[in-house]
């Protein structure tokens, strides 16, 4: 998931996220030790990671700094036409609600107080500021 974040693929990560869904849609609440005929689950820590590939790889909430005093955020949305997320902070929650159309994004960042960063969108940088921030882009 981490080589496809890399390379901008988003679309794969999604497509694999296809995994969890199918084990929702089967009633399994946890994650399970491997896929088959009879899956068991030790809820194994491992078994969270969809959990950061979503926030670090799709929403592309991740730091950009030590202590993650400031944040970079580089969408990869795929085909989805709408990202909301609500990530963890050490001073509060990183918050966004975007949506896509072709190569147009606009929606809302809102970044704990006193947290600035950098928001990235085909290929260009974007200044972040704490609090609220407007995002409207081609």
């Amino acid at each position: 998931m981490e080589t496809w974040q890399k390379f901008g693929r988003g679309d794969l990560i999604l497509e694999r996220m296809g995994f969890w869904k199918d084990l929702v849609r089967q009633g399994i609440k946890t994650p399970v030790e491997s896929p088959g005929d009879s899956p068991r689950s030790d809820c194994h820590a491992w078994g969270s990671h969809p959990l950061f590939d979503l926030q670090a790889g799709v929403a592309g909430i991740r730091p950009a700094s030590p202590g993650f005093r400031t944040v970079r955020i580089a969408p990869l949305p795929g085909k989805s036409p709408q990202i909301v997320s609500r990530t963890p902070h050490p001073d509060d929650f990183t918050t966004l609600d975007l949506h896509f159309a072709g190569k147009h994004c606009h929606g809302t960042v809102k970044l704990p107080s006193g947290i600035t960063g950098i928001f990235v969108w085909q290929n260009q940088e974007n200044k972040l500021n704490s609090g609220a921030n407007t995002i409207d882009l081609d």
